[in-house]
């Protein structure tokens, strides 16, 4: 049975958060774990990943209301929380 892990990290890009989410995912690839990130769509995906990449977050900093932002926010995280139950 292979040990599945879900990582639900909104910020991305933004702050160079994507370098630790790629590291951290990576080496839990390479160990053998299925791995699923959620985060924004900043993130630039590259060919050499081995764990799959959804930008569940999309949208959450762009220019748009913070009403807006807020339920995006909300939606991205109830969308990563049921995948990481099912």
């Amino acid at each position: 049975m292979t040990l599945k892990v879900c990582v639900i990290e909104p910020v991305g890009s933004h702050g160079g958060m994507d370098y630790y989410d790629f590291g951290l995912c990576g080496g839990l690839s390479i160990s053998g774990v299925d791995v699923v990130l959620h985060t924004c769509h900043s993130v630039t995906k590259n060919s050499n990943i081995k764990f799959e990449v959804r930008d569940t977050y999309k949208g959450i900093y762009d220019g748009d209301s913070k009403i807006k932002k807020g339920i995006l926010f909300i939606r991205g995280s109830i969308i990563s929380l049921l995948s990481a139950v099912y």
